[in-house]
């Protein structure tokens, strides 16, 4: 997952946060589906250069513990089902909720569900932050991934069911980005 998460950055220029995201108003960051919580260092470390008037805390969810870090320093890590509402503690706690890389793990028909679920734990003018790709992007030669994707569910176009969800949900400012592999040399392979 960390290797991943490198090759992600290079796609996307090295960006962490969206840049609508006024790093400045960040107190409060939750990262769903954190796996082994390399992104949630990254933005803590990221963050910890910006001079606030309150302390930051970072909260790491997954479905399993198994990826999460053994050294937690002042991140937290719980596990949770993104399909089902988070403890009430959580709620309406975060800045910012970051989730990646879910679209060979929902199914299109939990989509409304999990996007209600996250904007649950925000804020009020809180940030939803969701990267992710669309399955129908890939080559005719990995057809067998969409075929397998069809069969079990998952949206082919995961984005868009996310932007329209977040969209008749209320959210306000709803945008999406797309990167191109294809446009950075040495990615493509």
């Amino acid at each position: 997952l960390n290797t991943q998460h490198g090759v992600l950055l290079q796609i996307t220029d090295d960006q962490l946060l969206h840049p609508s995201i006024n790093r400045k108003d960040l107190f409060n960051v939750a990262d769903v589906a954190t796996g082994t919580g390399i992104w949630l260092e990254q933005v803590a470390a990221l963050l910890g250069d910006i001079p606030t008037s309150q302390p930051r805390s970072f909260h790491g969810f997954d479905l399993s513990a198994a990826m999460f870090p053994t050294d937690h320093g002042r991140i937290k890590y719980s596990t949770h089902d993104v399909t089902k509402p988070f403890p009430e503690e959580h709620l309406g706690r975060y800045d910012l909720v970051h989730v990646r890389l879910l679209a060979m793990a929902i199914r299109e028909e939990d989509i409304v569900t999990i996007v209600t679920n996250l904007i649950g734990l925000l804020r009020p003018g809180g940030y939803l932050q969701w990267d992710d790709i669309d399955l129908n992007s890939f080559s005719s030669f990995d057809g067998i991934i969409i075929d397998f994707a069809k069969q079990v569910g998952y949206s082919l176009r995961l984005t868009e069911v996310v932007q329209e969800a977040c969209a008749k949900r209320g959210l306000q400012g709803v945008s999406r980005q797309q990167y191109s592999v294809g446009a950075k040399p040495g990615l493509a392979q």
